[in-house]
């Protein structure tokens, strides 16, 4: 059978932590509902096998949709009941390349399939996924960009140039925290105090720039499997309840999750 998704193990460059994936078969681009509902087993402290074998379950079910031109997020009774019957009568792959062509092809036990089918009958499976997605709780874009925030030794002394350069008026100021917006009230650039401030060089890679984006989200639990999946990597944030998380993108750069609460 030829394969349109498959599962494999991922490990992030800059981290070193594995993750298992679902991707497509020929352009290796994440299947992101796939991704978030793998990420938000590894959230809820799900077993890496566990994660292994929900990751083959995925592959195997959009296989299945996309070789019987079935929407995968909205498969009918008759549709679900097909998967059990396809399990079975579809040859499982060769245990390796080297496996001989001549080999009698090997198939999925009742007992499998009925254990792979009542994943997305009964259990957490793809189907519960694919339901969220139909209420709108899954969405291809995770959030909006809210702002940029800048590292400074003195938020309102920066904050007052900016003011200048880009014509924009003060939206919040703490102190330690200063927020410029425009003129539809919209947040533009905030600027954050930093103790033992050192001024970036540039093209120094040893003093390099030093700001992160603030990404709105309307669920952080949603958003951060969401991300998760993407590969960024959680730095600080899970335990405050006021509206923001912290993360790094695959190569270390900062970035924050919030919510209106959080801004």
């Amino acid at each position: 059978m030829e394969q349109s998704y498959v599962a494999e193990r991922s490990i992030s460059p800059s981290t070193g932590v594995e993750r298992w994936v679902v991707a497509d078969a020929r352009t290796y681009d994440l299947h992101v509902e796939a991704c978030a509902f793998l990420a938000g087993l590894r959230s809820k402290g799900r077993s890496p096998n566990t994660e292994r074998v929900y990751a083959g379950r995925l592959a195997l079910y959009l296989n299945y949709c996309t070789q019987r031109r079935i929407e995968w997020s909205r498969p009918s009774f008759m549709a679900l009941s097909g998967l059990q019957q396809w399990l079975i009568t579809t040859p499982l792959p060769a245990r390796s390349r080297r496996s001989p062509t001549t080999a009698a092809p090997r198939y999925r036990s009742q007992g499998m399939a009925n254990a792979v089918s009542l994943s997305f009958n009964l259990g957490p499976g793809l189907c519960r996924l694919a339901r969220s997605r139909a209420s709108g709780r899954v969405s291809r874009m995770i959030g909006r960009l809210y702002t940029v925030v800048i590292d400074c030794p003195d938020p309102d002394e920066l904050a007052g140039f900016y003011e200048k350069l880009l014509s924009l008026s003060r939206k919040a100021d703490t102190g330690d925290f200063v927020v410029l917006q425009n003129e539809a009230g919209a947040p533009v650039v905030a600027f954050q105090r930093v103790d033992d401030f050192r001024a970036p060089q540039w093209t120094d890679s040893a003093r390099p720039q030093q700001m992160h984006m603030d990404v709105m989200v309307a669920d952080l639990d949603t958003a951060e499997a969401q991300v998760l999946a993407l590969g960024a990597t959680l730095l600080d944030g899970s335990d405050k309840p006021i509206g923001y998380r912290v993360y790094e993108d695959p190569v270390g750069h900062p970035f924050c999750l919030i919510t209106p609460e959080g801004a």
